[in-house]
């Protein structure tokens, strides 16, 4: 397997139902509680406050091509 990008990896991922309005996709917000948790932090509000840090939203949009990393918890929450 080559090197993949995090959010490739979770694009298989299947819902068992329908949302609409969300603020990023399923596998973005994966991606964003994966790496999330690897940082340390161990809940879903410790997750939302660390992506929508400046430092961390830039590094997820050019970085990891997060195009929405600002909410997480609404799907995680849904």
């Amino acid at each position: 397997m080559g090197k993949q990008e995090i959010v490739e990896y979770f694009e298989e991922v299947e819902t068992s139902r329908k949302y609409k309005g969300y603020f990023c996709s399923i596998p973005e917000a994966i991606s964003i509680v994966v790496l999330g948790s690897i940082c340390g932090l161990r809940n879903i509000s410790q997750i939302h406050q660390w992506a929508e840090s400046d430092s961390v939203s830039e590094f997820l949009s050019q970085k990891i091509k997060l195009e929405s990393y600002d909410s997480p918890l609404h799907i995680i929450s849904a």
